[in-house]
């Protein structure tokens, strides 16, 4: 089905130790913080609302710095973060070293102690504060969001990527629904600057699918309701959103034009948008009088997205249909 984001999960940022733990972090399946000497939970837990506990941290962290002039808070407060503020379900993002590649995973785990790490490359220390954390999705620098390039500025252990959640959610999934609204990222892979009318023409082809959704279902999808962002900088992306039903019908006319078998699953599933009947309904027209239009459609719909090299997501189960290349 299409992917539900939780609204209100929280989005951080963590990092590597410049990349030494990035490659241990994915392979096994969580993210840790440093400072073993200061990992009783309990304690930690409870430094939020006893400042005498949290100034006794701030005394251990002291102990810790090489450099007199470091402040405790350094150590301190990200591991309160890590501890106290991160929950499970929430977004992590870590970076490689010099940030060439970055992963993107969720957290599925409360913290925990963990002493015996095992599979640790030589010279590596264990961290023994850690959650586990399922990966979805990896990124090059150079391919990544102008604004995830702006939070990778920030050098704390950990660090709030709240401001980026947009971004970084339309990194992790091309399709998806969030807070009442679905979302579907098209990506257009031409090279060469698109001129005006290609943008245009683009734009009208995407929007004509809900016409084309409405004349073989006999429906009334306001295609107004579909709002757009473009990053169009050769190549970039267009991010549609607005109303489930119509974000949803754009994607199912898209897997009607291009290809993909769809399989209609026994165990039936009830969500909003797309469903069995709509889908029988689609397979059903291209047998009926209006199928010199849906090819006319589809031969237009199939010029633009070649001649632009426009990629939409695939692999996604549209309700309770599943979708295969």
């Amino acid at each position: 089905m299409i992917k539900q984001i939780e609204v209100g999960k929280k989005y951080w940022l963590v990092r590597t130790f410049g990349g030494k733990y990035y490659s241990h972090f994915i392979q096994n399946g969580y993210i840790a913080i440093g400072w073993n000497e200061l990992s009783d939970l309990e304690l930690i837990k409870q430094a939020d609302r006893d400042s005498k506990i949290k100034n006794a941290l701030y005394e251990t962290a002291k102990k810790l710095l090489k450099n007199e002039k470091d402040q405790p808070g350094r150590i301190v407060n990200p591991i309160m973060r890590f501890v106290n503020e991160m929950n499970i379900g929430d977004i992590v993002v870590i970076p490689s070293e010099n940030s060439k590649t970055i992963q993107f995973g969720v957290i599925k785990s409360d913290v925990k102690i963990v002493s015996d790490v095992i599979n640790l490359d030589e010279g590596l220390d264990p961290l023994y504060k850690q959650r586990m954390v399922e990966w979805i999705a990896w990124r090059e620098k150079d391919d990544v969001d102008l604004n995830i390039f702006k939070m990778l500025s920030s050098h704390y252990a950990i660090s709030s990527a709240d401001e980026y959640s947009e971004s970084i959610d339309r990194t992790m999934y091309k399709l998806f629904t969030k807070d009442e609204k679905a979302f579907l990222i098209i990506d257009v892979n031409k090279e060469e600057e698109l001129s005006g009318y290609e943008i245009c023409i683009l734009i009208t082809k995407l929007l004509e699918t809900v016409d084309v959704y409405n004349t073989i279902t006999e429906s009334s999808l306001d295609k107004n309701s579909v709002n757009m962002k473009v990053n169009l900088q050769s190549p970039g992306f267009i991010q549609l959103f607005g109303d489930i039903d119509t974000i949803t019908a754009i994607y199912a006319v898209y897997i009607l034009f291009i290809g993909g078998k769809i399989t209609i699953k026994d165990i039936q599933y009830q969500f909003r948008g797309i469903n069995d009947y709509v889908w029988e309904k689609i397979l059903q027209y291209q047998d009926q009088k209006h199928k010199h239009y849906l090819e006319i459609k589809e031969q237009e719909f199939r010029h633009v997205m070649e001649l632009l090299k426009v990629t939409f997501p695939k692999n996604q189960e549209v309700n309770s249909n599943q979708i295969e290349d």
